[in-house]
């Protein structure tokens, strides 16, 4: 795999991955990819095939957003308590993810997904273990191997999320617990939502417009 930097139309080699490669340790689908960055940094990915697009893609963000992703997967799997704390937020969380069945319900389903779908999702999980394979010592100690199964999930706690009400479901099944020390703890929650960004011309030093999507991740 190549990473470019491009600017002015021409595409100037600056890194294959890093030192920390050594001979025998690449990756089989290494050499299907290719990563070009501008020199804003918007990564452009070339590949042989979806799986080596979804490697491609996996590495190019978790060199962005490694830790963003883990967390994102653990809350995918409910393992957020494990992971990142006990904190009421957390266990309310993982409790709405076993509720729903969001990790289990990903992997029997897995099968009836297109085949380059698969292909695809096995690929980003593969992509993923070999950036933290390369990054180990630089990483959090939460960030740990995934699975096509984790990366799934992650895809499917996104479309439940904005679906179904979580607050709801938690307050009722609260209802029906005792007030000891086993019951949740459930804050009011603001409606589920996401944002973008849109600038008119008049507005930005290009004279283009810009939208950006999905700011949280800056």
């Amino acid at each position: 795999m190549k990473m470019y930097i491009r600017g002015l139309g021409i595409s100037a080699l600056v890194l294959c991955l890093g030192v920390s490669w050594v001979a025998g340790a690449e990756h089989r689908l290494v050499k299907k990819v290719e990563i070009r960055r501008t020199t804003y940094g918007v990564p452009h990915i070339l590949a042989e095939n979806e799986r080596a697009l979804g490697f491609g893609l996996a590495y190019a963000q978790a060199e962005d957003h490694m830790a963003t992703i883990m967390k994102l997967i653990i809350v995918a799997k409910g393992e957020s308590a494990r992971y990142l704390g006990s904190t009421e937020s957390n266990i309310n969380s993982d409790f709405w993810n076993k509720q729903y069945r969001i990790h289990a319900r990903a992997k029997e389903t897995f099968k009836d997904l297109d085949r380059d779908w698969q292909e695809m999702t096995e690929g980003f999980a593969e992509g993923l273990n070999y950036y933290i394979e390369l990054h180990r010592d630089d990483l959090p100690d939460f960030v740990h191997p995934v699975t096509k199964y984790d990366v799934a999930a992650h895809g499917l706690t996104g479309v439940a999320r904005f679906a179904l009400n979580r607050g709801g479901i938690v307050r009722r099944i609260k209802s029906k617990l005792s007030t000891g020390k086993a019951a949740l703890v459930v804050e009011e929650e603001d409606p589920d939502g996401s944002n973008m960004w849109a600038f008119t011309p008049e507005r930005t030093t290009t004279g283009n417009a810009i939208l950006m999507g999905n700011p949280h991740q800056g």
